[in-house]
């Protein structure tokens, strides 16, 4: 399918201003390091586009199946940009405590993806 083809447009920064895209706006919040683990895991898609999210070095990574790793730049606890992609967002959903899957926001697009066991 073409869910897969939102990972590549590319960008300059995850959070621009109007009259400079360029130039950040903000610098990206820190994290607690319990917090990216959190959402560390195995998600898929009803159609089944499949991504894992890594926690590497503190910082959370999206490996969309057989395409390259993606560094995710928190916007606030929930809500990750690619660092190297404009008008695509994850955010991801926290049910009592535990992330239980994310929705990939690209432009008017979205995709609900659920975390899959670890097995």
């Amino acid at each position: 399918g073409t869910s897969c083809l939102i990972f590549l447009r590319p960008a300059y920064c995850p959070i621009t201003t109007s009259s400079s895209p360029r130039r950040c706006a903000t610098l990206p919040p820190a994290l607690d390091e319990s917090v990216l683990q959190a959402h560390a895991g195995k998600y898929k898609s009803e159609a089944g586009m499949e991504v894992e999210i890594r926690l590497t070095a503190g910082q959370l990574f999206a490996e969309p199946a057989g395409q390259g790793r993606l560094r995710l730049i928190p916007i606030d606890e929930t809500t990750f940009r690619p660092l190297t992609f404009d008008g695509v967002s994850v955010r991801f959903t926290v049910v009592d405590g535990k992330t239980i899957g994310f929705v990939l926001q690209d432009g008017t697009s979205a995709t609900q993806l659920l975390r899959v066991s670890d097995d």
